[in-house]
C-alpha cells in the first residue's frame, strides 16, 4: 500500500511571487453589504469582503490576509462598489508600498550624507584644534623652560663673573 505522489513539488500557478510587497500603511476600505430593511435595500457595513470581491479586485486571498483586509468567507455576494473600493486601494497600496520604500531609502541616503558631512566637518575642526593646542603647548613649554632656566642662567652668570674677578685678582 505504498503510494507515491507524483509531482509533489509542483508549482501552483495561482501563487504570488516570492518577493513580498510591504504591508501598506493606509487602512483598507470598509466593506459594505446590502440588507433588506422594511422592504427597502439598505447599505450597511459588513464583517468583511467576500472571496469574489477580493478576487475581482485583482488581489489574491493570501495577500488580502497578509495585508489585514477583512475577509468574510461566508458572504457570497459581490458588490461592485466593494470591488472598486478594494481595487483602488490595492492599486494605490501596491504602488505606494514600493514607492514608500524608495522614499525611505532616499531619505536614509540623504541623512547618511548629511551625517557624513557633519562628521568630516567635526574631524577637520578637531584636527585644527589639535594643531592649535599643540602650538599652545609648545609656547607654554618654552615659557616654562625659560622660567626654570632663568635662575640657572643668573647663577651661571654670577659664577662666571665671580670667576673672572677671581682670575683678575690672581693676575
Amino acid at each position: 500500500m505504498s503510494s507515491s505522489k507524483k509531482g509533489s513539488k509542483s508549482v501552483d500557478k495561482g501563487r504570488e511571487e516570492a518577493r513580498p510587497v510591504p504591508r501598506p500603511s493606509v487602512r483598507p476600505p470598509t466593506p459594505s453589504v446590502l440588507s433588506r430593511h422594511e422592504g427597502v435595500m439598505v447599505s450597511r457595513s459588513s464583517k468583511g469582503f467576500s472571496y469574489g470581491e477580493v478576487e475581482g479586485s485583482g488581489m489574491s486571498l493570501l495577500t488580502a490576509r497578509r495585508w489585514g483586509v477583512p475577509v468574510d468567507l461566508k458572504r457570497r455576494s459581490v458588490l461592485e462598489g466593494n470591488v472598486q473600493a478594494l481595487k483602488g486601494w490595492y492599486a494605490k497600496s501596491a504602488k505606494g508600498g514600493a514607492s514608500e520604500v524608495k522614499k525611505v531609502k532616499a531619505e536614509l541616503g540623504k541623512v547618511e550624507r548629511e551625517v557624513g558631512q557633519e562628521v568630516r566637518k567635526g574631524v577637520s575642526k578637531a584636527k585644527g584644534e589639535v594643531v592649535k593646542a599643540g602650538r599652545e603647548a609648545k609656547k607654554l613649554e618654552k615659557e616654562v623652560v625659560e622660567k626654570v632656566e632663568e635662575p640657572v642662567k643668573k647663577r651661571r652668570a654670577k659664577a662666571k663673573s665671580a670667576q673672572k674677578k677671581g682670575d683678575d685678582e690672581e693676575s
